[in-house]
């Protein structure tokens, strides 16, 4: 059915998200790489330029979130969690396809780093995702998606100096579907440069969001921008407080009932990362249009997401459970 595909083409769609804000004077943007984009196939010579600071300190808004959506026949269910973790957990990146490459770089031993993780079932289809990420900017570093079930596939993703370079390996016929990934032989090679004339500071992943807008000071009038990227385009998102609104809401909190009566609403705006890209739909969630996601005021939980999703119109994915760290 119809309806089913669609939910199964917009897995992360149905919840992810993310950084935190700054109390600190904005740093101004810093120079364009004068580096050339890497070319497809070809991973980024060295790690992004330091991304500024969006909190003086890393802080955990939350450990682990469920979530759950059910319109007509889309139902769909994920688990996001969060950790803190260090640079030495990150596994060697794909190797360059070309084998007299150096390896890619790592971050620095010992840096500090947040790790995420996510776990979704729509409508029967499994995906599961990590991330490795900048607790103070929200900068991604290294990204892995992988399906599971019937036609899988690995998405393996690094953010580099000159842009994002990908991998996508999938099972090129029935008997490597039964073996394990690392024996895929169909293997594609992607990049997406960083977009001339953007003004953005932090380019990050969609997943990352809900954990940002959770994290940010939203009581210090300041909002928050980025340069996203989804499917394959830059996106450059605004996510704007729309102050408070009545929203009731229940959900369990580390095992206790947790209830809200109002919430914060933050509206995510979508946009060209640059006046040279074309325009295209930003997608979270598989939601559409602009999006509104609520607020706990006081723990910043994000007790729901809202959008359009097509064929569907508005579709409402709410907070099931939460753990906080401590």
């Amino acid at each position: 059915m119809r309806v089913r595909r669609l939910a199964g083409a917009t897995v992360l769609a149905l919840l992810l998200a993310s950084p935190a804000a700054a109390e600190s004077p904005p740093v101004k943007p810093a120079k364009p790489p004068a580096k050339a984009p890497a070319k497809p196939g070809k991973p980024p010579k060295g790690p992004p330029a330091a991304a500024p600071a969006l909190v003086p300190e890393p802080v955990q808004p939350w450990s682990c979130l469920d979530f759950r959506a059910e319109q007509l026949m889309f139902k769909g269910t994920t688990r996001i969690c969060a950790k803190k973790t260090r640079a030495e957990e990150m596994r060697e990146w794909l190797p360059a396809s070309d084998p007299k490459e150096p390896p890619l770089p790592q971050p620095a031993p010992g840096a500090r780093l947040m790790k995420m993780t996510v776990k979704a079932d729509l409508a029967g289809r499994l995906t599961e995702e990590e991330v490795y990420f900048e607790p103070e900017s929200g900068r991604t570093l290294q990204r892995t998606r992988v399906k599971l079930g019937s036609d899988p596939y690995r998405k393996s993703y690094r953010f580099g100096e000159a842009g994002l370079d990908w991998t996508r390996s999938a099972p090129r016929s029935r008997e490597e579907t039964e073996r394990a990934e690392p024996a895929w032989s169909k293997i594609e090679n992607h990049s997406a440069p960083y977009p001339a004339g953007s003004l953005c500071k932090v380019y990050s992943e969609p997943v990352l969001l809900l954990y940002l807008l959770a994290a940010h000071d939203w009581n210090s009038g300041k909002n928050l921008e980025f340069c996203m990227f989804a499917g394959k385009k830059w996106n450059r998102i605004e996510a704007i407080s729309q102050g408070m609104r009545a929203f009731p809401a229940r959900y369990e909190k580390n095992g206790q009932p947790g209830q809200a009566s109002e919430a914060r609403a933050i509206v995510l705006k979508a946009g060209k990362a640059s006046p040279e890209e074309d325009e295209d739909p930003f997608e979270l969630m598989g939601l559409r249009g602009d999006l509104l996601i609520f607020l706990d005021p006081q723990s910043g939980l994000p007790l729901a997401i809202q959008g359009e999703m097509p064929w569907l119109g508005q579709v409402t994915v709410r907070l099931e459970k939460a753990e906080t760290p401590g």
